[in-house]
């Protein structure tokens, strides 16, 4: 394994070639993790729901990571968080979320879902929209 020496010294090496394409090529955010069940690769051997909640999990490790190492309340995302999860998942889930002063998951399931739970923005376009959107055939209930 490197040393933090290696690392600051592999960093500065591609730091011209970094610059040049726009984005990082080396560090430890590019490090590919590879989970194994029974030995064997878990993307092969998990459900959806199982890749889903380890992906979250393992999210909710660095930001405590993060947090103790700085001192301060990070902020928090997720994207697609309940894609995949049972009811209980999800609940288990919300419930361990990290007390962050900002905190984003997105969904493509009913908003409905989280009345009481969360606030819901509804965003279109890049634009958050408020009011929240009708569905079309409601809308066009009221319009008679």
């Amino acid at each position: 394994m490197a040393t933090a020496d290696d690392l600051r010294a592999e960093c500065g090496r591609m730091l011209p070639a970094e610059r040049r394409r726009g984005h990082s090529l080396c560090g430890p955010h590019r490090d590919e993790l590879v989970w194994t069940r029974a030995g064997r690769p878990f993307s092969a051997e998990a459900s959806s729901g199982e890749a889903h909640r380890t992906a979250a999990l393992a999210k909710l490790a660095e930001w405590h990571t993060v947090a103790r190492a700085r001192g301060a309340r990070p902020f928090f995302a997720a994207d697609d968080f309940d894609a995949g999860l049972s009811r209980a998942s999800i609940d288990a889930l919300l419930d361990s979320l990290p007390p962050a002063d900002q905190t984003i998951l997105t969904t493509a399931s009913d908003p409905a879902r989280w009345k009481g739970r969360a606030e819901v923005f509804y965003l279109r376009a890049g634009r958050v929209l408020r009011p929240a959107p009708q569905p079309a055939a409601a809308a066009a209930g009221r319009d008679r």
